[in-house]
């Protein structure tokens, strides 16, 4: 049954990702992927504000495997930013994608220990 509910949430959490990115695609039209970059960062934040030991994790605490690696881990992608920078190298777009994975890597910290800091 976890297994099974872990997998609901990932599936609703790649669903959720996938409205987001195209919603933001389609309404900035931007020049790199700032769909899934949002996506990432929003996803850092929330990991840490539900893994911050405030009320939020108390109050999610035994479904927080299914928050964590099941809908945040659906939500978030790795794979999909890298193949956007992938994608931008072979462009010769150097500059967006050192933005982008270094956007990633670096908001992404930061907005993880913002989450934290505010659960």
């Amino acid at each position: 049954m976890t297994l099974l509910l872990l997998g609901l949430a990932g599936g609703l959490g790649a669903l959720c990702r996938g409205i987001l990115d195209s919603f933001l695609t389609a309404r900035f039209k931007p020049t790199w992927p700032a769909g899934i970059f949002t996506v990432n960062v929003i996803g850092c934040f929330l990991f840490g504000l539900v893994t911050g030991g405030g009320a939020l994790s108390a109050w999610i605490g035994p479904y927080s495997l299914y928050v964590t690696t099941g809908f945040l881990g659906g939500f978030t992608t790795f794979s999909t930013a890298m193949t956007d920078a992938l994608s931008l190298f072979e462009k010769r777009r150097y500059w967006a994608c050192i933005s982008l994975l270094l956007g990633n890597f670096l908001l992404g910290i930061a907005a993880f220990f913002a989450g934290l800091a505010l659960g």
